[in-house]
């Protein structure tokens, strides 16, 4: 069953809320205060205010979208209903739209009641207009609020002017944009990523972590900007996990843009589970990838 429901925030933006039951595998959780739901995922996909929910693997979930094409940007959350076949419930969710200083820069909500046998559930809501071009560019921080008390997750999406094209300075993220100086970890929970360490001696920063307290890890790299004063850019870093015997773990993408005014960018993002434990013992290496493309780095750090 699939209910759309409409609402106009202003005469500058609208915001569009939809549900939907869910039934496949649940991954990893997040435990709210209220108990009564779990947070999995959040993830995105542009769209006209009429867009139906695509399937997760669809080409159209992405992170990165382009400004000149952008008009609705749904977020997407994936939840874990805690009173399965036992009572339903109304849920409410404040989905809150952030821009990279932290601004807010939209505020959409989603009620809807869950009905108790319902195992999972979707929900997704729109931001943005009929007509594509009047997104920022800019890097974007949704966070999702349990009863407009409790945050219970967060994502990130990008923004950009994407012309595809090497003379274009706002698409050039090649090895002779930015050069890589330093990688180091450091443990965290799932919201660890709003509070990095804030030198590079600080004592979170570390090899070597405990199975039994360890949750996320999050890697932290500092990058010297070669177009210091000369021009914004955006750069695109992956993240590969490895196990020790070359298995692979997964990945992460960090899409940033760097301004000009910056002689160096330090970045982060974390791979892991909500609860600790969940690691295997290994020494795992972690290599920094360019625009895909190109290795500009390596490191390792070991789980006992």
């Amino acid at each position: 069953m699939i209910k759309n429901l409409l609402s106009l925030l202003s005469a500058r933006a609208a915001f569009l809320c939809l549900v939907a039951g869910c039934f496949s595998l649940f991954i990893s959780t997040h435990v709210s205060a209220a108990g009564t739901v779990e947070f999995g995922e959040l993830y995105f996909f542009e769209g006209d205010r009429n867009s139906e929910l695509p399937n997760r693997n669809s080409p159209k979930i992405n992170s990165t979208f382009d400004r000149n094409s952008s008009r609705y940007i749904f977020s997407v959350v994936r939840l874990k209903n805690n009173r399965w076949n036992e009572s339903t419930q109304d849920v409410s969710i404040k989905v809150r739209y952030l821009r990279s200083d932290g601004s807010l820069f939209g505020e959409a909500s989603i009620n809807h009641h869950v009905p108790a046998d319902w195992e999972y559930a979707t929900l997704w809501t729109g931001w943005g207009w009929d007509t594509p071009g009047k997104w920022d560019r800019d890097n974007y921080r949704i966070e999702l609020w349990l009863d407009d008390a409790v945050k219970i997750g967060d994502g990130f999406f990008q923004v950009k002017s994407d012309s595809n094209t090497a003379s274009t300075p706002e698409a050039r993220s090649t090895s002779t944009s930015v050069e890589f100086e330093k990688m180091g970890f450091f443990e965290a929970g799932a919201e660890g990523s709003d509070q990095p360490p804030l030198e590079w001696n600080d004592k979170r920063l570390k090899n070597t972590f405990q199975i039994i307290e360890t949750r996320y890890i999050y890697t932290m790299i500092r990058l010297k900007n070669l177009l210091w004063r000369e021009q914004d850019q955006d750069v695109s870093i992956n993240l590969r996990y490895y196990h020790s015997d070359g298995r692979p773990l997964g990945e992460q993408v960090i899409d940033y843009r760097i301004s000009a005014d910056w002689d160096h960018a330090e970045l982060w993002n974390g791979w892991g589970w909500p609860q600790a434990g969940k690691w295997e013992a290994d020494r795992y290496r972690v290599e920094l990838w360019l625009g895909n493309k190109q290795k500009i780095g390596e490191r390792h750090f070991t789980i006992h």
